[in-house]
């Protein structure tokens, strides 16, 4: 890993329980990625750029949590953005397609992850972890964890646990009320 991408990725890890508590200062960036869909296809950290915001779900297939706040996200991201203004995206990293303890790709959770994200109609891309958005695990102690990244690339809001249409809305009014 580059030694600036690992600055910031430490930077970033040093100050997350700030950014959860407290308005910082100063930007605290995200991570930079170029990792692939579980469809195969290439996308990076260049997609923050595409809108105002962008959720960052970690999720797994096996986290039942995940699974029932996913269509929760949905919805709050088609309502949303239907009212125009500040425009949201999201992308999931689904964490278990590479082994936690060799950071080898699972051929088979991939296909899960395929299959769940078909039952669960999930229009956003979900992702194989790359280096830096796997090292973002370690600070992870519950599933689904979010980090909302601006179009910047800087954390603008993190939390973890499942979170209803309702209490997404009330994350966006405070972020969009400067």
């Amino acid at each position: 890993m580059k030694t600036k991408q690992m600055l910031a990725l430490l930077l970033a890890l040093c100050l997350l329980p700030a950014v959860c508590l407290a308005e910082s200062e100063e930007p605290v960036p995200f991570v930079p990625f170029e990792a692939e869909t579980i469809e195969g296809e290439a996308i990076s950290s260049d997609i923050y750029a595409q809108a105002d915001y962008t959720i960052v779900m970690y999720s797994a297939t096996w986290c039942s949590a995940c699974h029932q706040c996913t269509p929760e996200l949905i919805a709050f991201l088609d309502a949303y953005n239907a009212q125009g203004g500040a425009t949201v995206q999201a992308v999931s990293v689904m964490t278990d397609t590479r082994s936690y303890e060799t950071g080898e790709l699972e051929e088979d959770v991939v296909e899960d992850a395929k299959t769940l994200k078909e039952s669960l109609e999930i229009p956003y891309p979900v992702l194989i972890p790359d280096d830096n958005l796997f090292a973002v695990m370690s600070i992870i102690s519950y599933f689904p964890t979010f980090f909302v990244v601006d179009s910047d690339g800087n954390i603008a809001y993190a939390t973890y646990g499942g979170l209803a249409q309702g209490d997404w809305e009330t994350v966006f009014e405070e972020l969009t009320a400067v």
